[in-house]
């Protein structure tokens, strides 16, 4: 056997034997800290729980002790401590070194640091996509599926075809998570040369109504982003919509499970596994989409958009006219 085979050989088999369990942000637990105050160097401990609250404890080398307690959440990339008593607001900002994901915060005299587990190698990553059953998928972009039944559908990016098969199901809306659809595609209509589409044009010219929104795969959706998609998906006039982002794994991902959660009463654990099923990798910063999720409380995005003005379906609301808070 030549030795550029072998090597490949050799390289697939330390593919197919890596661990194939996900890398997720491990965000919810106990994590070690350390940092300083002034010139008083601390350890201690930092809790996060499903409920989206967070313990701080700290013993200083004196033996002073001190604990803060609060709410904890996701700010696009940062780890967000609302600390209650005193009142304060500690930033976390992502600061992963080669083989460890940590956060960091430094704000004034307070220097704090939090690891939160390894980080995993890209080739780790590549070995998780090929052990998958649907392995398949992920080679043949064949990510589809269904969020809720006659009203929302998921993708990849969708070219030509895509959209006049979702236009003869009886599609009305497409929602490009992944920004405007201004790139050329190759499309061949019946009888015809084939030719290359911007798809937004294509969009237009099929009757299809078209919104997007220029989210990103590694930061957690805004509060404006999770209106301005709302708006559309609870909207209806508008159905069937077709949801995607590139890969619909990240993106499409993370607003899937949201609604779900919060309209159809699935859970969590449930939401997660559908986004891993449609290729969520939890790699390359996407990991902070499932984190996003842990620390989801039913009820917010629901209070967000009502501040917001975008109207609740009454399938949604209970025969009592309450919201399901």
């Amino acid at each position: 056997m030549q030795q550029p085979a072998l090597a490949l050989v050799l390289l697939s088999c330390a593919l197919l034997t890596a661990p194939a369990d996900a890398q997720e942000l491990a965000i919810l637990g106990e994590h070690a800290t350390s940092g300083k105050e002034g010139e008083r160097s601390f350890t201690g401990a930092l809790k996060i729980t499903p409920d989206a609250r967070f313990t701080a404890a700290r013993r200083y080398a004196d033996g002073a002790q001190e604990e803060r307690r609060g709410r904890v959440r996701l700010d696009r990339k940062a780890l967000v401590l609302e600390v209650e008593r005193p009142r304060a607001t500690w930033k976390l900002v992502r600061k992963d070194s080669d083989d460890e994901v940590r956060w960091e915060l430094r704000k004034g005299a307070l220097w704090l640091r939090v690891p939160m587990g390894r980080k995993e190698s890209k080739l780790e990553t590549f070995a998780r996509a090929l052990k998958r059953k649907d392995a398949a998928n992920f080679l043949v972009e064949n990510n589809r599926g269904v969020v809720d039944e006659g009203r929302i559908e998921r993708s990849r990016q969708p070219g030509p075809k895509d959209l006049l098969a979702f236009k003869q199901r009886g599609g009305r809306t497409v929602l490009s998570l992944n920004g405007r659809q201004d790139e050329r595609y190759r499309y061949q209509p019946p009888g015809g040369e084939e030719q290359r589409v911007v798809l937004e044009e294509f969009i237009s010219q099929q009757g299809l109504a078209h919104e997007w929104v220029g989210m990103s795969a590694s930061r957690a959706p805004s509060p404006e982003e999770l209106v301005a998609v709302f708006r559309v998906l609870l909207d209806e006039r508008r159905h069937p919509v077709l949801l995607h982002c590139r890969g619909g794994a990240d993106r499409t991902g993370v607003i899937g499970a949201l609604y779900q959660i919060e309209f159809l009463g699935v859970s969590k654990e449930q939401a997660k596994r559908t986004m891993r099923k449609h290729l969520w990798m939890a790699a390359g910063g996407t990991e902070i989409q499932g984190a996003y999720v842990d620390l989801y409380q039913k009820g917010d995005l629901r209070r967000l958009l009502e501040r917001h003005g975008v109207a609740i379906p009454a399938r949604f609301r209970e025969p009592s006219g309450k919201r399901w808070f």
